[in-house]
């Protein structure tokens, strides 16, 4: 899925800045998660990490937000935030004929 072309919030393409654009999100689905995410997740480039859906059944374009998140050390060291808990605001580009808006056969 490529986004709307010429969206001013796509632009920036470095890893761990907000907003992470489109490219940012399909490195993290299909790539390493350093380069969504920035450095200091280089070691989860190796890692069995879980990913979102890509490409068709992606439904993020875009990372405009994130908040409330706690810093410290959890997971027996393992990690310097706690991953349950934060907020993030996400933006989809949909195009108007997205498959998920010509309906089943039943509806017609």
């Amino acid at each position: 899925m490529v986004p709307f072309p010429g969206n001013p919030k796509d632009n920036n393409h470095t890893p761990g800045v907000l907003p992470l654009s489109w490219w940012n999100m399909a490195e993290f689905m299909a790539n390493k998660v350093s380069n969504c995410l920035g450095p200091r997740f280089k070691r989860f480039d190796v890692s069995t990490t879980s990913r979102s859906p890509a490409f068709d059944l992606q439904m993020v374009s875009r990372v405009t937000e994130v908040t409330g998140t706690e810093s410290g050390s959890f997971y027996n060291g393992l990690a310097r935030f706690n991953p349950s808990k934060g907020t993030m605001v996400a933006e989809l580009d949909v195009h108007s004929d997205s498959w998920f808006f010509q309906g089943s056969s039943n509806d017609r």
